[in-house]
């Protein structure tokens, strides 16, 4: 048998160096050299050799059980080794067919070459016999006696051929009675940057031997090139490798006017007399919508990189929405504008790329439009929507009076976005401009109220005056009381804002004491309404809002957990409901799951979660914009009640694959009793758990007036994050209350 009779020959000729250990001897004759541990090359190539684990069927008679395999044409497998003085040396190779299909064949040096200290060495005859399927079939030839010089040998295996290929063991040495041992390399690790063109590469370089070798290559990292900006001596738009200066140009865009985009306010030059109009006092156009929140206005909370005048403008995403900049000239001039803006295109793995901006914005001066080809904004790995950047159109004509529009706009993809705005800066040669503020409130009148409407409510005192309403009112007339220290121009010592929406104070003068000024017509907000007064010497007293109908101010809810019934019902004193009303029983009207496929109403919740419900069931996926769900009913009598709703947080992250708190209820949901609102911006929905959507909170409305007869309770969705609904309980004493089931 062909393997038998290699396994013999193979025990027969290691037998012959077993007077030492395997590996080098240190004080005898002989030395064997694993092709593991020899330099393998090219160390760097995915598909040259490598070392291998020899299997279970082939590790009894393989040298030190690795071996050197997957050998190509041009791969090479080199030893070292020193001899005491220059002799003859017994050179041993064991080798293997690679191929478990290949046939017998002659190993000449066609197949591989020895080359011993860069001779090349005339190989005996050697057939290598057929692949075997299960185990490599290890066979040792002699190569002969050559001569080896004193000091440091090198010897090394090429392969020549991808055809005829074969797995290295190992190499014995032996030199009668001159010492041959294996030759330890001392590495020291180098390396040739790569540029943009050509790769780069790491070297191994031996302190002792010198010998070095390419180990790994360090590929080539391709031109960076910056934005196109305009070059004046070549007409053209010029992009430049940032790493190594090679340059693009293109033509200029086919307009009138275009931009560039700057990533430092000190990397580009301008006119130089500069007006800065800031993004709040310049005309919004909200006809769109806002695609977040209830306020175009973002103000400086520390997280925006310092917005010019502390806010900026956000949230205008949507068709049909713009900022419009009027600017007045002592004459007609040319001037550069530049915006400062930041990139808000959301997705998943943070912010897009916006390019090329004119795919996503448009912009106008006196209806001349600017082209945005060659702006683009890098996106980010997270959702950083302050990254400010530079956009630079120059040599604009302005007119004594003049209109400059910016706005999103719809593309191919309809994927809708207007960067973060914070100001316009303009530019000109010494002719002076003025910025026409845009005032929310125009209608401003001193003096006292003429009483035309006679429903009144206070604003409450604080940092600055503020009024939660139950309810909105589209007219409304604000009465605000200021103390001036002096007699002054209103416009020149104060900016007064009410709900972020500036208030004209031309042509209105203060005097010495109490002022009282009127603001006429404004629109009174659901919820939160804010006036505050900017100013080193007025100082604002008070404010009450009037309105023609009734506005009832909102009603504020608190987490009670003495109320949550379910979980204290069996503990003495426990506070006893009049009325439990289960969440699936109320009125869903038309709400839609917001998971597809899965029901509003969650049934066996104890069964599937081990986390207990009222009756067993609730009202979860809900947070789909526009879902309502109504509790409606009867009380006997007019009383005043504590109406709690249990509810928990159902606000899935997909950063932790699970449920997070709720600290933000009021963007999500609109409560309201009976049709007034109530505060939740106080309310946080904790879980316990990622895991857990069913951690109830006894989310209460104290002091509610309950009327005799109907009486209703009603959530509406605002987006996405709405809790999850299990019973509504009503507390109060001296009055019968029924449910109306839907």
């Amino acid at each position: 048998m062909v393997a038998k009779r290699i396994l013999f020959v193979c025990m027969a000729l290691v037998a012959a160096f077993s007077a030492t250990a395997v590996g080098c001897n240190s004080s005898g004759e002989g030395c064997i050299l694993e092709a593991e541990n020899a330099v393998i090359e090219p160390e760097y190539d995915d598909g040259s050799a490598e070392v291998m684990r020899a299997n279970s069927r082939s590790e009894n008679v393989t040298s030190g059980g690795k071996y050197a395999g997957k050998l190509g044409e041009g791969d090479t497998v080199t030893w070292f080794f020193t001899a005491e003085q220059r002799t003859q040396c017994r050179i041993v190779l064991s080798i293997a067919n690679a191929d478990a299909s290949s046939a017998s064949f002659v190993a000449d040096n066609t197949v591989f070459e020895l080359y011993l200290n860069d001779r090349l060495i005339t190989l005996p005859d050697i057939v290598i016999y057929e692949g075997s399927t299960y185990c490599d079939d290890w066979q040792i030839f002699d190569i002969g006696s050559l001569t080896v010089d004193a000091g440091i040998n090198k010897l090394v295996y090429r392969a020549m051929s991808d055809q005829f290929s074969l797995n290295v063991d190992y190499v014995a040495l032996s030199a009668g009675r001159t010492e041959i041992a294996e030759h330890s390399h001392f590495w020291k690790n180098s390396s040739v940057a790569a540029t943009c063109l050509e790769n780069g590469y790491s070297v191994k370089t031996c302190e002792d031997c010198g010998y070095s070798y390419v180990s790994d290559l360090i590929t080539a990292t391709g031109h960076q090139y910056g934005n196109y900006h305009y070059d004046d001596a070549l007409n053209k738009m010029v992009a430049v490798c940032e790493k190594c200066g090679d340059t693009l140009t293109a033509n200029t865009p086919d307009f009138r006017y275009f931009g560039e985009v700057f990533y430092s306010e000190d990397d580009f030059v301008t006119r130089p007399d500069e007006l800065v109009f800031e993004a709040e006092d310049a005309y919004v156009c909200t006809d769109g919508g806002l695609n977040n929140g209830v306020t175009y206005l973002k103000e400086d909370d520390g997280n925006c990189n310092q917005p010019s005048g502390g806010k900026l403008v956000e949230n205008i995403s949507n068709l049909g929405n713009y900022i419009r900049f009027i600017v007045k000239a002592e004459q007609p001039c040319v001037a550069d504008l530049v915006f400062r803006m930041s990139n808000t295109l959301y997705s998943a793995e943070g912010i897009a790329e916006l390019s090329p901006m004119s795919d996503y914005v448009y912009c106008t001066v006196d209806g001349v439009e600017v082209d945005f080809t060659f702006v683009s904004f890098p996106g980010f790995a997270e959702h950083s929507y302050f990254e400010w950047r530079y956009v630079v159109i120059k040599n604009v004509d302005l007119a004594e009076t003049s209109l400059i529009e910016i706005g999103p706009k719809d593309n191919d993809r309809h994927s809708i976005t207007m960067p973060n705005t914070d100001v316009l800066k303009i530019y000109t040669d010494g002719v002076k401009l003025r910025a026409i503020k845009n005032y929310g409130i125009d209608d401003v009148v001193c003096g006292e109220y003429d009483g035309r409407y006679a429903n009144a409510l206070d604003f409450a005192d604080g940092d600055e005056l503020t009024l939660y309403a139950g309810s909105a009112a589209e007219q409304a007339d604000i009465v605000v009381k200021l103390s001036s220290p002096a007699v002054a121009n209103a416009a020149s010592v104060a900016e007064l804002a009410f709900n972020g929406s500036l208030v004209r104070l031309e042509g209105i003068s203060l005097r010495e004491g109490e002022n009282t000024l009127v603001l006429r017509g404004v629109s009174l907000a659901l919820l939160k309404n804010t006036l505050n007064c900017v100013s080193d010497s007025v100082e604002l007293i008070s404010a009450t809002v009037y309105t023609d109908e009734k506005i009832e101010r909102a009603y504020t809810a608190s987490i009670l957990p003495q109320y949550d019934y379910l979980k204290n019902k069996g503990q003495e004193g426990a506070a006893v409901p009049a009325l439990i009303f289960e969440a699936e029983a109320a009125d869903l009207g038309d709400s839609q799951s917001s998971r597809e496929g899965v029901e509003l109403i969650e049934t066996d919740i104890y069964e599937n979660t081990s986390q207990p419900a009222s009756g067993n069931s609730a009202v979860g996926n809900f947070g789909a914009v526009g879902n309502t769900i109504e509790w409606r009913f009867d009380s006997s009598e007019s009383v005043q009640a504590d109406i709690t709703l249990m509810l928990a947080s159902a606000y899935f992250d997909s950063s932790v694959d699970g449920n997070v708190m709720t600290d933000d209820l009021d963007k999500r949901i609109i409560l309201r009793v009976n049709g007034v609102a109530v505060r939740l911006d106080e309310i946080v929905l904790d879980v316990d758990s990622v895991a857990n959507y069913y951690d109830w909170k006894a989310v209460t409305v104290c002091g509610v007036d309950l009327r005799e007869g109907l009486n209703t309770v009603r959530i509406e969705v605002l987006a996405y994050g709405a809790p999850n609904m299990d019973v509504m309980y009503v507390y109060a004493d001296g009055a019968t209350f029924t449910a109306q089931s839907n």
